[in-house]
């Protein structure tokens, strides 16, 4: 309880923060599985909300845009973050999508400690998007304070999300 508690204290504001943006453009929900490289650590299922702002580039293929990130695993760990993403379009409405995402990270276990409280989350993943506007994809994410600690095993996330455009 007391996870929760401390989770929503922070991603609380951060949402509602993006609230009145969020008409501008995107809510992605995602549902993964997360494997920590340091051996001791708890793997554990993991959940994102992540908000995508109206680009503020947009070409032929690619476009630009910041946005936030809220994660909490099934441990009681939770990181949020907010930096730039990407979009690059592909044929037959596929897509491509990454993003660079600063943020802070706080283990509920010991044994999920990453070094510190500083990390990037970078995202790699495709998709498809329906004739609604909304998407879905798979994605694959990277938290790790890129080696400005000693300590830095660093944890990947598959996830499945499901994006809807307004």
């Amino acid at each position: 309880m007391k996870n929760v508690l401390r989770v929503s204290g922070l991603a609380l504001p951060v949402m509602i923060l993006f609230a009145p943006m969020a008409s501008a453009q995107s809510l992605t929900f995602g549902l993964g599985y997360s494997d920590f490289s340091n051996e001791i650590s708890r793997d554990t299922a993991t959940v994102d909300l992540e908000y995508h702002h109206t680009p503020f580039y947009e070409g032929e293929v690619a476009s630009y845009s910041w946005g936030g990130n809220a994660r909490i695993t099934g441990a009681g760990d939770f990181f949020v973050g907010a930096g730039i993403v990407a979009n690059w379009s592909l044929a037959n409405d596929w897509f491509i999508e990454g993003s660079l995402m600063p943020g802070y990270y706080d283990e509920d276990m010991p044994v999920n400690q990453l070094g510190g409280h500083f990390f990037f989350r970078s995202l790699i993943g495709v998709g498809k998007r329906f004739e609604s506007g909304n998407s879905m994809s798979l994605g694959l994410s990277h938290i790790s304070n890129a080696s400005i600690r000693d300590f830095n095993p660093g944890v990947n996330t598959l996830s499945l999300r499901y994006t809807v455009a307004f």
